[in-house]
């Protein structure tokens, strides 16, 4: 036998080996994955937040943030709104 059917032959009962393992592996997985039935829970965060008063806190400094960045944004609009009625102006002239 030449050098290279010996590495060959040599080599192939450690695959079988090794995928024997992985399926026998595999299947013992499957196998105890299937005898529990699935868990769902279902949690409604809406009632555990209401109950915190750190909730109520975030939630008052989120509407004062927002406030302040409808104010800024209504400016924002109005000093656009005034560029483009002056251009306007300017263009039917």
């Amino acid at each position: 036998m030449s050098p290279e059917r010996k590495s060959v032959s040599s080599i192939v009962p450690s695959l079988i080996i090794s995928a024997l393992i992985s399926l026998t592996i595999a299947g013992t997985f499957f196998f105890l994955s299937g005898l529990s039935s699935p868990h769902i829970a279902y949690i409604d965060t809406g009632k555990l937040i209401v109950g915190f008063s750190e909730a109520d806190n975030v939630e008052r400094a989120v509407k004062v943030e927002d406030d302040k960045w409808q104010v800024s944004l209504k400016v924002l609009q109005d000093s656009l709104q005034a560029q483009v009625d002056r251009m306007s102006k300017e263009y039917d002239v």
